[in-house]
């Protein structure tokens, strides 16, 4: 690693002192999130075909593909708001809790069991203390949604936002 990994269509992965992960040295233009950033391996023994794969596909979405993500992500809002701990964003429509979440500037790729996540611990202006955790399944698919707790699903898998519509 101390030349750095070159990941095709990523870049080049260089160990990060601070962390002990490697990081990307190449910003990336993530469309539907209005942002830059870079990816960060938390494994540097991970299968980096998966990786990289979920990589490019995360990179590849569109707006509408994160859309699909929205009616989770307001469920989480409302769910807050209603157990009292998240202040009321008056919002107009559940697109407008896009609004209020600041997306991070380091997207963390984890592959466990054969299978590779991107995650996003965004912040948010209803839960300022644990934020808004974003993972995709492969890097294209939403998995979860909710509050950052260190897992990359609920437990139930199959379950994106258990109080989701």
């Amino acid at each position: 690693m101390s030349n750095g990994i070159e990941l095709d269509g990523i870049g080049t992965f260089v160990l990060d002192d601070r962390m002990g992960w490697p990081v990307g040295e190449r910003q990336l233009d993530v469309t539907p999130l209005g942002v830059t950033g870079v990816f960060v391996l938390d494994d540097p023994d991970a299968d980096l075909d998966l990786a990289s794969a979920a990589m490019r596909r995360f990179i590849a979405l569109s707006p509408a593909d994160l859309a699909t993500s929205t009616p989770h992500v307001h469920a989480y809002y409302h769910d807050s708001v209603e157990a009292g701990w998240a202040p009321d964003l008056a919002l107009s429509s559940p697109d407008d809790v896009w609004r209020h979440v600041t997306p991070p500037r380091e997207f963390v790729v984890h592959v466990r069991d054969g299978v590779a996540h991107v995650q996003l611990e965004c912040e948010c202006a209803w839960e300022p203390e644990h934020g808004l955790d974003l993972v995709f399944r492969d890097g294209d698919t939403i998995s979860k949604v909710g509050q950052f707790d260190g897992h990359l699903h609920h437990l139930d898998r199959d379950v994106v936002y258990p109080g989701s519509p």
